[in-house]
């Protein structure tokens, strides 16, 4: 995953340097490859470093040794390009080192100085990569939302792709929301005697369904008290009367078999 985002100046330069040790690119991978040229040139970085930004120019060469092994053992996680970075952040005061600056006593650089310089950069360094990976992270989520939203068109497309491979099709196949998108659409198209039929046959279906669904809940015990309502509200029905409940089954079965046979007239 790249870091790269539409950041400038010093901080795009972080990420850059701060990529290759995500692709094993660092100091600690270097070393396992070759040991002589990965001391070598980190003594070359440290040693320059040391001199140009800190004016290090007295240090002893013992120093620059050591300073090596500790960079390596602390630090192995970074590669030499974010070394030289960690300086000239410090130099251009973008790190919090304190109250101390860069500047070397006598000319003296001391490993003391090297270690708050890489840890203030490691700091510096996972702030920017936290900031990065939450903002492309909130791309990719935009992105795979964008690629999730529904297509309305190509799902009308597939709903009657797959009504028209319904061997035997009953209304339970079919749903509101079915009714619902190709009425809006002008392509379900229905008379006043279809939808009389259609609210009368979905009556005794709803009926049924609630005659069904009392004995459902009665004979395994889920909810009686819900078994005697379904089984009250079935029998109001049939002696002419409904319910809230009632009246909204019957809306939806009516308009489930009214796309059921829409439907079957495309088929026919």
């Amino acid at each position: 995953m790249s870091l790269i985002s539409a950041q400038t100046g010093c901080e795009l330069r972080v990420v850059q340097v701060v990529e290759r040790s995500f692709m094993q690119d660092n100091i600690r991978a270097a070393a396992k490859h070759d040991l002589e040229e990965t001391v070598l040139g980190l003594t070359v970085i440290l040693e320059a470093c040391a001199k140009v930004y800190c004016g290090g120019a007295k240090t002893d060469n013992e120093v620059y040794s050591e300073a090596v092994k500790f960079t390596m053992q602390q630090f192995g996680h970074l590669n030499a390009a974010e070394i030289k970075q960690a300086f000239a952040l410090g130099a251009a005061g973008s790190l919090d080192l304190g109250t101390e600056d860069m500047t070397t006593f006598y000319g003296i650089f001391t490993i003391g100085m090297l270690g708050k310089i890489l840890k203030a950069y490691d700091v510096y360094r996972k702030r920017i990569i936290a900031e990065l990976q939450r903002a492309e992270s909130e791309a990719a989520a935009m992105e795979a939302a964008k690629r999730k939203t529904w297509d309305e068109v190509q799902w009308g497309f597939d709903r009657m792709q797959k009504f028209q491979n319904l061997e035997a099709p009953t209304y339970t196949d079919f749903s509101e929301a079915d009714y619902n998108y190709f009425l809006k659409t002008g392509q379900l198209e229905h008379n006043q005697d279809e939808k009389r039929k259609a609210w009368e046959e979905a009556k005794a279906v709803t009926i049924r369904e609630f005659e069904t669904d009392a004995h459902i809940e009665l004979t395994t015990r889920k909810n009686l008290q819900l078994s005697i309502l379904l089984k009250k509200a079935a029998q109001a029905a049939g002696d002419g009367e409904t319910n809230e409940k009632f009246t909204a089954r019957r809306t939806a079965i009516a308009k489930q078999l009214l796309v059921m046979r829409w439907v079957e007239s495309k088929r026919k």
